[in-house]
């Protein structure tokens, strides 16, 4: 768990206006860290002196770094985190110039 749901309070029923339990603004809710690589190649072929291929490989998340998503507020149940962020994903394309 990433916090203590029971340092926290929910709101009278029904809740003055305006009324937030007793979290404070900023929040004391620190989820895990993030890591990214994204690489981008791209080779230039040739044909003549005006026309050209161009082959470009993008790659987001190259190293396939599991990044968690912020831990669930909730106070039944809170501090846990149920979901990530996008895998690896890669993308080719070839253009032609001329």
């Amino acid at each position: 768990m990433w916090f203590d749901p029971s340092s926290f309070t929910q709101p009278p029923s029904p809740p003055a206006a305006p009324y937030f339990g007793s979290c404070p603004a900023q929040g004391p809710v620190i989820g895990p860290g993030y890591v990214d690589t994204d690489l981008s190649m791209q080779k230039n072929i040739p044909v003549t002196e005006t026309m050209k291929f161009q082959f470009r490989a993008d790659f987001f998340n190259l190293f396939n770094h599991v990044n968690f998503n912020a831990p669930s507020t909730f106070i039944p149940g809170g501090g846990l985190i149920n979901t990530s962020q996008d895998a690896r994903q890669m993308q080719f394309a070839l253009k032609f110039y001329f």
